[in-house]
């Protein structure tokens, strides 16, 4: 019974890098103690007790607990909350559930590291890779589908046309986020978008 708390509070992180961190907190005091430490002798130790000192040191405390609690919370695979939606929806439909995909050559969903995770996948589930043209043919057809982006950095045409006439259900990023694509960190990031057509 000692343990359970132990092991629920390294159950709540998403990444298990922070879990790592759990064994400095008994050491938490000290690192505190030695920032607060009289005047350091040396230049770069008193720089640091200047960065660490007043306004900054709450702002630094602050910053570096909403980093934290990012890291906690935010899932490092943001396709199983999608895998989640479809699963509902395979469980929703009687037949066959047919998925519209859009996705670079080196990815798709169910997929990782060159494995199939077909254990997860729903059995009435089709996913079905598509362009613009078929995308279109759909449309003309009058059907209504799902549609799923995966990196709409990475396959701009079918991403454009879904965002102009679909409805966004879903996105592992938020829209506002899009604009701030430094050093390319969006083509090389897991983002994922669901549609209703």
């Amino acid at each position: 019974m000692a343990r359970a708390p132990h092991v629920a509070l390294l159950c709540i992180p998403a990444h298990k890098e922070t879990r790592f961190l759990y064994p400095l907190v008994p050491f938490l005091p000290f690192f505190v103690m030695f920032a607060l430490a009289p005047e350091p002798k040396d230049r770069l130790a008193s720089a640091f007790k200047w960065l660490a000192s007043g306004r900054r040191l709450y702002l630094g405390y602050a910053w570096n607990a909403c980093g934290l609690l990012g890291v906690l919370f935010i899932s490092l695979r943001p396709e199983f909350t999608l895998y989640q939606m479809l699963e509902t929806r395979s469980y929703a439909t009687e037949g066959l559930l047919e998925v519209a995909v859009a996705h670079p050559p080196d990815r798709k969903p169910y997929w990782y590291s060159g494995l199939h995770h077909a254990f997860i996948e729903p059995k009435n589930l089709r996913l079905t890779s598509v362009s613009v043209a078929e995308l279109q043919a759909k449309r003309m057809r009058g059907e209504t589908f799902l549609a799923i982006v995966d990196n709409p950095r990475r396959v701009p045409e079918p991403a454009a046309w879904l965002r102009s006439r679909c409805t966004r259900e879903w996105s592992s990023w938020p829209p506002w986020l899009e604009p701030y694509n430094y050093f390319r960190w969006q083509e090389r990031s897991s983002w994922l978008e669901l549609y209703a057509c």
